[in-house]
């Protein structure tokens, strides 16, 4: 931006569906996202950041402090829970469907960010969240990464944009 400062950037924050219709609706002139599902015609990905699933916390959690966790751990904690819309949610259930016991989940399911740091922050809870999401808060010590035996991979952030321009 401040190399080019003519440009103006509109930056939209949207759920997967809505970016879909902007893209196919050609409202947008390129948009950051996951690894879609289906490119649409005349559009490319770019791969930009490989991201991963990690196992969060409030920085005074009880778990904060071990250095590795079992399965013990993870179940017998209490999990802030996700929307089922939201893929940590199906990662969440895939990680424990093998287990006879199942975790406690909260009272409370959110996927706004702000909410996601204030509950885990102010309540002994543990979320399964993209670290780019909680990157920086985590790079902060706002919140901690838990260490856990198996990296959980996630789909790549990249650009989606036109393959030409559209000459505008």
């Amino acid at each position: 931006i401040r190399a080019h400062p003519a440009i103006r950037v509109h930056l939209q924050e949207v759920d997967a569906a809505r970016q879909a219709a902007l893209v196919a609706n050609g409202d947008v002139d390129c948009a950051i996202s996951r690894t879609p599902a289906v490119i649409p015609e005349g559009w490319e990905f770019i791969p930009l950041l490989r991201d991963r699933f990690a196992v969060i916390a409030g920085p005074h959690h009880p778990l904060a402090l071990k250095r590795v966790l079992t399965m013990e751990d993870l179940l017998g904690a209490t999990w802030l829970g996700m929307p089922v819309s939201v893929p940590a949610r199906g990662v969440l259930d895939a990680l424990f469907a093998e287990s006879s016991t199942q975790p406690t989940l909260f009272n409370a399911i959110t996927a706004s960010p702000g909410m996601i740091w204030a509950l885990l922050s102010q309540e002994r809870l543990l979320a399964l969240l993209p670290l780019s999401v909680v990157k920086q808060l985590r790079d902060a010590r706002l919140l901690v990464e838990l260490p856990i035996a198996q990296k959980i991979p996630f789909d790549e952030i990249g650009l989606l944009m036109p393959r030409e321009s559209r000459g505008e």
